[in-house]
């Protein structure tokens, strides 16, 4: 599940965290 993690904030720039909340990662 990580890896799927860091290829969501890789790919799409955002993070899903398990709170359900997106952070935006992208500058």
């Amino acid at each position: 599940m990580a890896s799927e993690v860091g290829t969501m904030k890789y790919f799409y720039g955002v993070h899903s965290d398990m709170t359900g909340i997106i952070h935006v990662v992208r500058e």
